[in-house]
């Protein structure tokens, strides 16, 4: 083929090219959509603020528990030694079960790390004075995260409360004494109120007795004195009239002389807010006189139990008592308390033949002290910050279903407990009422 052939051939199928270019982009942009630009896929759409951060964040999942060895320290501060070193007893049986329950139970939980407890015991020596000093040194030296018990007086709780104050940190008290919480925002009753003491009492007398007389004898201290003087202003204003009153001595053992005034008098109802060693004797020496006759005798005792009630004999039967707590109590958590007690002296027969296969009342007060304190720290979360601690037991969220009753701590430090109302008939203790919960 000549050049000029070629090159006219050539320019043929450049002329249809162009040509066919105009008609082909015509028919895309009918059929097609345009395509995405770089602009579409900027890096916007893989920066954090595009992923969901629901998946990654902390509250996505819940903490692993974990153990320290790192130790929740608690005081008991008791008499170990001194004319009150009987309580010292009572103490060391409770702390050595519920040292084993909390270690049954793997620690005290503390946010979401279980540690072992240490409760440690200092000796205030039966004196106010080593009340006050031994507080110091647990909080000062040893950083216990909190103070429990006491010792047997109103004054050796003021004592500590006032250390636990200065300092502030959560004093967990068994005494009677109001004022211990209404002077003392870092203390709580882990047991019984004063004002229960007072009502319950009353209220019982009024309600199921109707007595038109009665009769008062205590003890010639200030709790037995304002519980007494308050009991004769309710029963009085209820229509109930006073023939005799009668304050002895602490430390009386012969009330033969009040026992015989009072059976003068023949009261139908005998008021009388009594330790269980006074009860102990007035059971016996009412006796030696011809008994109680139609009286009717109601021996209120923060420390009477069946088993010492009973013991005395004769004198006791028809008489009434109250009591923190009974062994025979039939809710769970008492049930459970005492299934532990004989899990654990079963297993540890030494200890079983010195504190016995059965809790008693008088482990009551130690135990619901240990084991307050155990709970306002788990609900605070910390050991560190005691003030925190402190301020938590009284926030109202401290409930804790006990051996004797569900106690709910109120804003005020009390417990909520009430006093089991007892009597004696036929050397057996009866609950006669019990107003917890009502």
């Amino acid at each position: 083929m000549s050049r000029k052939g070629t090159w006219c051939k050539f320019l043929a199928i450049l002329l249809v090219l162009v040509l066919l270019v105009p008609i082909v982009a015509a028919c895309g942009d009918d059929d097609e959509e345009e395509t995405p630009t770089p602009v579409a896929t900027t890096p916007a759409a893989t920066t954090p603020a595009k992923t969901t951060p629901a998946v990654t964040t902390p509250t996505a999942t819940t903490p692993a528990v974990t153990t320290s060895d790192k130790p929740v320290k608690v005081a008991a501060v008791c008499a170990w030694s001194g004319y009150g070193a009987g309580a010292s007893f009572l103490a060391d049986a409770t702390i050595d079960l519920v040292n084993w329950q909390v270690e049954k139970a793997g620690g005290v939980r503390v946010g979401n790390v279980y540690r072992p407890l240490n409760i440690i015991k200092y000796d205030m020596e039966s004196s106010v004075a080593g009340a006050s000093k031994q507080a110091v040194k647990a909080i000062t030296q040893d950083r216990v995260s909190a103070l429990t018990m006491g010792g047997l007086t109103g004054a050796d709780g003021i004592a500590i409360a006032d250390v636990a104050k200065n300092y502030d940190v959560l004093y967990v008290h068994y005494m009677g004494d109001q004022s211990l919480n209404d002077n003392y925002s870092n203390t709580i009753n882990a047991t019984l109120s004063q004002q229960v003491n007072i009502t319950d009492p009353v209220k019982f007398v009024l309600e199921e007795l109707k007595p038109k007389t009665a009769a008062y004898m205590a003890q010639d201290s200030s709790q037995e004195r304002a519980i007494t003087d308050a009991q004769q202003k309710l029963l009085e204003a209820a229509g109930v009239k006073t023939v005799y009153k009668s304050y002895y001595a602490v430390g009386t053992t012969d009330f033969s002389p009040i026992l015989t005034r009072v059976k003068y008098e023949k009261p139908d109802i005998i008021m009388s807010f009594a330790t269980m060693s006074a009860l102990k004797s007035i059971y016996k020496q009412i006796m030696d006189l011809g008994g109680w006759g139609d009286m009717k005798y109601f021996g209120t005792s923060q420390a009477a139990s069946g088993k010492e009630v009973i013991s005395v004999g004769p004198g006791a039967n028809g008489t009434i008592c109250t009591a923190y707590w009974l062994p025979t109590l039939d809710t769970p958590a008492s049930k459970a308390f005492v299934a532990d007690w004989q899990a654990y002296a079963a297993s540890h027969p030494d200890w079983a033949k010195k504190y016995g296969t059965m809790p008693t009342v008088n482990n009551i007060p130690f135990y619901h002290c240990l084991w307050l304190a155990i709970k306002a720290i788990e609900l605070a979360g910390t050991t560190d910050d005691p003030a925190a601690i402190s301020k938590t037991a009284r926030s109202g969220n401290l409930i804790w279903d006990a051996p004797a009753g569900k106690l709910t701590i109120t804003k005020d430090g009390y417990s909520g407990q009430h006093p089991i109302i007892c009597s004696v008939k036929d050397n057996q203790l009866v609950i006669e009422k019990w107003y917890q919960g009502q």
